[in-house]
Formats: structure tokens, C-alpha cells, sequence
């Protein structure tokens, strides 16, 4: 599974912008999701930015400083138990924009077919 045609976006991307910034910060409500991949994607920059969820560190993951009124995309991925888990959400930058993820089982296939759209 790839996004052939998006390149990755640190941290530090939106700093110098003059545009009021917010935290995003999204919560995971599965207990039996232990690890998982959040991708924020920026199709109007075609670049993703990405962060990791341990449960054992904390049940929220927070990408800090993107520019209110941004269009994004976050795709949280996950693998637990011999099966795949996938949450994703279109969504418009806000204020200090917290979110709750409930992963849903899902198929290679289904995944596939959610990153192609995105390319």
C-alpha cells in the first residue's frame, strides 16, 4: 500500500506562515488498538504529514501548528489481532480542533481503494 504522488511534510512546514495556526489533536477510542500510523494529508501541497499513536504513551496524537482553514485529510491505520483497522475523515482546519478516532476492521482492499483516491 503507497501514495506514489505525495511527498512528506515536517513539522516544522507551516511556522513562517503568517496564517493564525492551530493544534489538531485527534483521541483513539479503541482499546485494543495498541499502535497506530495518522496521516494528514495535504492534497493542495500533494504532502502528507505523519505521526505515530502508542496507547502506552497517551490516547491522544496532536500535529501542532497547521494553519487554520486548511483542507485536510487524516487517515489512521493500524494492525492488531491478525486484522487491519482504518479511520479516515475529510475536515477543515479549526481552533484547537479535537477529534475522537474509532478504527474500523477493514481489508487491504478497502484501504487500497482509499489511497488511490488520493493520488
Amino acid at each position: 500500500m503507497q501514495i506514489q504522488n505525495f511527498g512528506w511534510i515536517n513539522c516544522d512546514r507551516f511556522l513562517d506562515s503568517p496564517e493564525p495556526k492551530s493544534d489538531l489533536q485527534f483521541f483513539v477510542q479503541n482499546d485494543s488498538i495498541k499502535h497506530a500510523r495518522l496521516y494528514l494529508v495535504f492534497e493542495d501541497l500533494n504532502s502528507i504529514m505523519t505521526k505515530t499513536y502508542y496507547n502506552k504513551m497517551s490516547n491522544a496524537v496532536l500535529f501542532q501548528n497547521i494553519p487554520v482553514g486548511t483542507e485536510v485529510e487524516l487517515v489512521a491505520l493500524a494492525y492488531t489481532n491478525n486484522s487491519i483497522y482504518m479511520y479516515n475523515q475529510s475536515l477543515t482546519v479549526e481552533e484547537e480542533l479535537k477529534m475522537k478516532i474509532d478504527f474500523q476492521k477493514s481489508s487491504e482492499k478497502e484501504i487500497d481503494k482509499l489511497l488511490s483516491s488520493l493520488n
